[in-house]
């Protein structure tokens, strides 16, 4: 399973399933601007659910959240320059 949602808080998320024997595990990348396919960018972030998932939109569905997480982390950071990240 692929899908690529989006723009959260200025960023995209290209996520994707791995089988793994009958479970499967998510991963996602972090992108700023809006891939074509979940192949296409590197992404800014990459990160994996927990492996062992019993369907592929439960694998995808907790690598989404990871990944928005992580944005809202992102977001909240301040910059090293002084300022707040600006991301909405």
């Amino acid at each position: 399973m692929e899908r690529i949602t989006g723009p959260y808080r200025g960023r995209f998320i290209a996520a994707y399933t791995v089988i793994s024997g009958d479970r499967f595990t998510g991963y996602a990348k972090i992108c700023v601007t809006e891939p074509h396919s979940v192949w296409s960018e590197d992404g800014v972030e990459k990160l994996t659910s927990a492996a062992g998932l019993h369907s592929e939109l439960e694998a995808v569905q907790a690598a989404e959240r990871k990944a928005r997480q992580e944005i809202a982390e992102m977001s909240a950071a301040p910059d090293p320059f002084g300022g707040f990240d600006t991301l909405h």
